[in-house]
Formats: C-alpha cells, sequence, structure tokens
C-alpha cells in the first residue's frame, strides 16, 4: 500500500506524523450537515517529542472513534509497523452514525377496497406505533438522533406525521401518547361483486364518489428519515 504519511524506504519522522495530525484535525473540527459537534483537535509533535506508538498512536484512535465509534482497530502497537499508520489512514475522513439517513417502510398506492355494500369501514388504518415500534435504525453508540415519519399525500408531496428520538441503542423510540394512525392503500370500496342489483351498484358508486377524498388524502407511502446524532454515548446513557 503506497500511503500519503511514510515513505517505506526512510525513517518515519515527526513531520510524517504531524501530517497525519493536520489530516485528521481537518476533518474532525468540520463535521457535516446534520452531525455532531466539532471534535477537539489534536495536538502536533515538537521537535523535541519522543513518539510513542502506545502513547501516540492510542490517542489518535481514540479521536477517530469519536468521530465514528464503530472504527476497530486490530494492528499490534509495535515499532516499526507500517499497517499501524495503514489502519488509521483509511480511517481519516469517515463519520458514523450520524449521517442523515431515509428510508421507506410502506409504499402502497391508496385503492378503493371492499366487496358489494361493504361500507362499514371505509377507513382501514395502521397504528404508526406497531408499525415502526422498536425499529433498529441505526448503529449503536451515537447520541441525539432524531427520527421523522413522513407520508406522501395526492399530489406527491410529504407531510410530517410524528416523530422521536433515536436511542443508543440505534432504535426508534415512540414515545407520542397519540393513537396515530397511518391509512394504508385501502379507504374504500371498489366494485361490486357478482349478482348484486343495480340498485347496490348505485349505492356503491356514490359512496364512492362521496369518499374521494379519503382516496386524495390516503398517506400512501411512509418515509422515516433519520438526523444525525452529535456525540458518541456515554456508558449507561440510553
Amino acid at each position: 500500500m503506497t500511503s500519503e504519511y511514510y515513505d517505506i524506504e526512510k525513517p518515519f519522522s515527526r513531520e510524517n506524523w504531524n501530517k497525519l495530525i493536520r489530516d485528521i484535525n481537518e476533518f474532525i473540527v468540520a463535521p457535516p450537515i446534520g452531525c455532531q459537534e466539532e471534535i477537539e483537535p489534536l495536538e502536533e509533535v515538537d521537535s523535541e517529542h519522543i513518539w510513542s506508538v502506545e502513547d501516540d498512536v492510542e490517542v489518535v484512535r481514540e479521536k477517530l472513534k469519536e468521530a465514528c465509534p464503530d472504527h476497530e482497530f486490530n494492528e499490534e502497537l509495535k515499532i516499526w509497523k507500517t499497517g499501524i499508520i495503514d489502519e488509521i489512514e483509511e480511517k481519516i475522513g469517515q463519520w458514523c452514525g450520524c449521517e442523515p439517513v431515509e428510508f421507506e417502510i410502506a409504499n402502497e398506492a391508496p385503492r378503493f377496497c371492499g366487496t358489494c355494500c361493504d361500507l362499514h369501514d371505509p377507513r382501514p388504518y395502521t397504528l404508526v406505533k406497531d408499525l415502526i415500534g422498536d425499529m433498529v435504525v441505526g448503529p449503536p453508540g451515537v447520541y441525539g438522533r432524531q427520527w421523522r415519519l413522513y407520508h406522501t399525500i395526492a399530489d406527491g408531496t410529504f407531510e410530517f406525521q410524528v416523530g422521536g428520538p433515536v436511542n443508543c441503542a440505534g432504535e426508534i423510540v415512540y414515545t407520542s401518547g397519540l393513537p396515530i394512525i397511518v391509512t394504508q392503500g385501502c379507504v374504500s370500496m371498489t366494485f361490486c361483486g357478482t349478482g348484486c342489483s343495480e340498485w347496490q351498484a348505485e349505492i356503491v358508486a356514490n359512496w364512492k364518489a362521496a369518499h374521494q377524498d379519503l382516496l386524495d388524502r390516503a398517506n400512501f407511502i411512509q418515509v422515516v428519515r433519520i438526523s444525525g446524532g452529535y456525540r458518541p454515548c456515554e456508558e449507561g446513557e440510553e
């Protein structure tokens, strides 16, 4: 592997290490929009500094874990081992668990449904709590993420419905005490079965016309958007 931070034919220098530090600092002080707050930069070493694999490398590794709690470092701390620098280099610029995420949880075009003269309930629905409760939507270890549920309406625009926090385990926390519902797909009746009389068919047609507003307002695509967190979770924090 060719590295920006060392030459395999030359001794590893303080300037090599400081270049690595500068590049790490450049990204940790400028987190993406919606991500955690900037991370305190590392200090460069001076000419009197005695470079230590155990001390200096561990500090850098922990700093990279602040940006991405998922990072793992497996190279043995041993002088001189280029794999240590390679492992650090590949993680520079990576933020984890704080990038905004969006995904669909339901997508069913609204339609009229039912059988002839089956007019008892034109508003089938699903409870939001049953739809998304305890869903795992991200990696663990990030504090401050939020989830928001949106649905589309007839004109194709998204409307906010309900939201709440994502816990340190990466799970949606549904805190609303209201029985918020999702009207999905079936909103009324669409046909009269065989053997229906003319007057029954007329009832169906009239019912369908009278409840067109249900179809127009049917929220048929459910999208959950997860915003970024802003710091690693502390031990025991939910």
